[in-house]
């Protein structure tokens, strides 16, 4: 695991040192790859996830009768 955590250390700072214009491409190329872009899209959920956990929340069932309205 140490070895896969150093990987990815060193892939985050090689990413966050790019200029913009080649960051912008590597990310425009990770958003083309189909299976990246899965992988992007949960991570995006999860950072949504994050954000709001502290919101208040409604019954599923309250939500579910103002749709069906």
């Amino acid at each position: 695991m140490a070895q896969a955590q150093g990987t990815a250390e060193g892939v985050w700072a090689a990413l966050r040192a790019l200029p913009r214009t080649s960051r912008e491409e590597f990310l425009e190329r990770v958003v083309a790859d189909a299976a990246l872009r899965e992988e992007v899209e949960d991570l995006l959920d999860l950072a949504v996830a994050r954000e709001r956990a502290d919101e208040p929340v409604r019954p599923l069932d309250e939500v579910l009768a103002k749709l069906e309205k």
